[in-house]
């Protein structure tokens, strides 16, 4: 895992954890780096697309979501197939589970 997606999930991490306040313009920012991010790892744009339709539709916040596209990214990196992922996100949104549980068990 490289340094700046480290130093990137980090920043997630603390924002979701309420340790650091996240302005709005900073949260489209941490989006849009997650989303390059994962693009940069070769997940690929169907499973992104999905995952950012499915994040959208059941209202997760940006750092919740740029945490995942990172973790996707991560698995797409480490050849974990992506649609596992998909699959997983796909299931708790289906179920109503809260996204922090889904976060977690993407972990």
């Amino acid at each position: 895992m490289t340094t700046v997606r480290l130093s990137l999930l980090a920043l997630l991490l603390g924002a979701l954890a309420g340790l650091l306040p996240v302005s709005e313009s900073r949260a489209d920012g941490l989006m849009a780096e997650a989303v390059e991010t994962a693009r940069s790892a070769g997940v690929d744009e169907s499973s992104l697309n999905r995952i950012l339709s499915l994040v959208r539709t059941h209202g997760f916040a940006d750092e919740t979501t740029a945490a995942m596209l990172v973790l996707l990214g991560t698995a797409a990196e480490e050849a974990i197939p992506v649609s596992r992922f998909v699959e997983k996100v796909e299931e708790g949104t289906i179920k109503k589970v809260p996204s922090e549980r889904i976060l977690a068990a993407l972990s």
